[in-house]
């Protein structure tokens, strides 16, 4: 089999299994409001698919989700409003903490909690995303599918 038979065969059995795996990730998670006043769900943030560059197939649309990231000056500044406004981190079960990472879902039944609304104004607006504080982490997840885009750690 050629290279260019194997990358199609490939292909084909993305486009034909992601839309199955994302509709099962959704599959019994509410959407909470629970936590400390003022970590409310931002007005932008509501739920919905994530947004996409440009037209394309379902599987480039998913490969272009996990090119978003926390830039420089957005780390720096969580990590200097985190300084001078210190919150208490809550805490992970390690099961959970192993199961937080870049490209997959949200772990069920996870604490999250929504930035403060001063830190907020200041990043700047991603459609379709929402940053969300977990344990002591800054996350930028797919609203949608709650997939974690980007994991900015220990902030707190």
């Amino acid at each position: 089999m050629s290279i260019a038979n194997a990358l199609l065969l490939a292909g084909a059995l993305l486009v034909t299994l992601l839309p199955a795996a994302v509709y099962a990730q959704g599959q019994g998670q509410g959407q909470g409001r629970g936590g400390p006043p003022g970590l409310e769900r931002p007005a932008h943030a509501q739920p919905g698919p994530p947004a996409r560059r440009g037209g394309g197939s379902a599987a480039e649309g998913a490969s272009l989700s996990f090119s978003l990231s926390f830039s420089a000056g957005e780390r720096d500044l969580i990590r200097d409003w985190f300084l001078r406004n210190p919150l208490q981190p809550a805490a992970l079960p390690p099961g959970i903490a192993r199961n937080l990472a870049r490209g997959k879902p949200l772990p069920p039944g996870i604490a999250k909690r929504f930035l403060p609304q001063p830190l907020l104004g200041q990043l700047p607006r991603r459609d379709g995303y929402e940053y969300l504080l977990i344990g002591a982490s800054v996350v930028l997840v797919a609203a949608g599918t709650q997939v974690v885009v980007d994991i900015l750690a220990d902030v707190l």
